[in-house]
């Protein structure tokens, strides 16, 4: 997700500590004091990295089972 300049990747925790490693990358807060665990904002001066993370994302996610009752609720 693209926020305020920078990308914002749902990672795993080894990712998300390697990510949180670059400078400038935090835990992705949108809100004042609530901050989204598992998501990470990554700086735009780091743009060069964000199609990696973004291939780490879309591969981590899809491995995410949702619950059979999640599941019932959307259709």
């Amino acid at each position: 997700m693209f926020w305020k300049e920078d990308m914002i990747f749902k990672l795993d925790a080894d990712r998300e500590q390697e990510a949180l490693a670059l400078k400038g990358a935090k835990i992705f807060t949108p809100a004042e004091n609530r901050p989204m665990n598992g998501w990470i904002q990554v700086p735009n001066t780091h743009a060069a990295k964000w199609k990696k993370y973004a291939e780490i994302s879309m591969e981590y996610v899809r491995q995410i089972e949702v619950p059979k009752k999640a599941q019932k609720a959307k259709r």
